[in-house]
């Protein structure tokens, strides 16, 4: 499927419950876009899974570092979700309810930390302009019936159902949505502008991410038409502006390149590269680098590489992506109580980081060391034990059935997947035999059957 269908169909039809939104000075967030629901950012998960679907990439490292970049623009995970996709080629684009994608070819292609959030504040200027509630407007001068059937299609549980919705109104005309989607990529660049210049950024990278996507990158260019002339237009404000050097960008950055590299690059391409960013300027290239060395080196079974890495990386050791790399070395080499060390030290250094949390409770449970995982998943933040990878983990070592059942319907509602969430619900009450136990699957079927409640009756208006 591509994304180009998808971004002008979703970002033209879907937007009927953002009229709460469309007051003066307000800023969307989530329980704007879903108004009647008691739990937005849930919902909001439910949505990109569909619009996504297998192509979602579900490396909690993303959301480690999507939060940090959310902090930075002084917004939270209830203004935006931003994801990683699976795809190869050069894109990115806003989605209705607040939705950010970032393909990983977008990840490649930036050159720096700079051009790539860039991108993400454009992204994010495309939502905070309102253009969802415009192109909502503009689409019901040919098409309002079409409106409530793809909001319906795009939410609806049962997949034949919302694919038949879905198919059902296409046959709407995008002609009008073409042409006003290039005032829309104006303002957007602006805001982007904006927000990069108030967080203290590079004011350029914008214009120079954009002006290199112009000879190539067809996804992109297919969905933010008239390049050439935004590039103009930004380049025309930016002169005699003083801006900071690029630089490589953070650790963290750094990292996550490497780690799609070396996990989807062939490693006869990637070390040439790796070995002489090792030699580069900028530390976190460099350690970059060695990470994506020690990712290889792991690939290949080396040991003598991945110790060599392990030692030039020492310092680095708690950081939640450079850790797992450690501990993956450590279980090759038969030595699983290094690799767990060095994931609790890695937890225990960044609480609240999902990729350290994930990382140690996969471990654990492929250790076998069930009491470990349980007390700590009792031990997490509350934040992460929202999470769906967490939740299925730690129902992996419950030997309770109802208990288990209850925890893997909850992995399924923070993934927005509320009827699969009700069937484990119904299978846990029917193995529950403490009434504490009863009394919480009975609310989790309570509140979760108000949210499918909520998006039926938001569908209908």
């Amino acid at each position: 499927m591509r994304l180009p269908a998808v971004l002008f169909l979703t970002l033209a039809l879907i937007a009927p419950p953002l009229a709460a939104a469309d007051g003066a000075g307000e800023e969307p967030r989530a329980r704007d876009f879903f108004p009647g629901s008691e739990h937005p950012t849930v919902v909001r998960e439910r949505l990109a899974n569909r619009v996504l679907g297998r192509k979602r990439s579900r490396d909690p490292a993303f959301d480690d570092y999507y939060a940090t970049v959310l902090k930075q623009f002084g917004q939270t995970r209830d203004d935006f979700l931003i994801l990683t996709s699976a795809d190869t080629f050069v894109n990115a684009f806003a989605h209705f309810g607040g939705i950010v994608v970032m393909t990983e070819g977008m990840w490649q292609f930036a050159r720096n930390e700079s051009e790539f959030t860039a991108i993400i504040a454009h992204e994010m200027g495309h939502v905070k302009q309102k253009h969802f509630s415009r192109l909502r407007d503009e689409a019901k001068k040919s098409a309002a019936v079409s409106v409530p059937i793809l909001i319906a299609g795009l939410l609806a549980g049962d997949g034949e159902t919302r694919q038949a919705l879905v198919l059902g109104s296409g046959g709407i005309a995008a002609s009008h949505i073409y042409a006003f989607t290039r005032e829309m990529e104006h303002e957007a660049d602006t805001y982007g502008l904006k927000l990069i210049r108030k967080t203290g950024g590079n004011a350029r990278s914008l214009a120079d991410a954009l002006s290199r996507m112009e000879g190539g990158g067809e996804e992109y260019l297919s969905t933010h038409p008239a390049i050439s002339r935004r590039v103009g237009y930004l380049r025309d404000r930016l002169h005699g502006e003083d801006n900071p050097a690029a630089g490589g960008g953070s650790l963290e950055f750094r990292l996550l390149q490497n780690k799609i590299a070396a996990d989807g690059g062939v490693v006869s391409r990637l070390l040439p590269v790796l070995r002489a960013n090792i030699k580069d300027g900028d530390a976190n290239i460099r350690d970059g680098a060695r990470y994506g060395m020690l990712l290889l080196a792991v690939k290949k079974r080396d040991a003598d590489l991945m110790r060599e890495m392990r030692a030039s990386l020492g310092e680095l050791a708690d950081v939640p992506l450079v850790a797992a790399a450690f501990a993956e070395s450590f279980l090759l080499e038969k030595e699983p109580e290094k690799a767990l060390q060095v994931l609790r030290d890695s937890l225990e250094a960044n609480p609240g980081s999902a990729a350290a949390g994930v990382a140690l409770m996969k471990t654990l449970n492929r250790l076998k060391r069930k009491d470990g995982a349980a007390a700590l998943f009792d031990k997490l933040p509350d934040g992460l034990q929202k999470r769906p990878d967490i939740l299925r983990l730690a129902a992996a070592n419950e030997s309770d059935r109802a208990i288990k059942n209850l925890l893997l319907a909850r992995a399924h509602f923070y993934n927005g997947d509320f009827e699969k969430g009700l069937r484990q619900a119904g299978i846990a009450a029917k193995a529950a035999k403490d009434k504490k136990i009863s009394e919480e699957i009975a609310a989790f079927r309570k509140t979760t059957e108000q949210e499918l409640r909520a998006i039926a009756e938001q569908a209908d208006k």
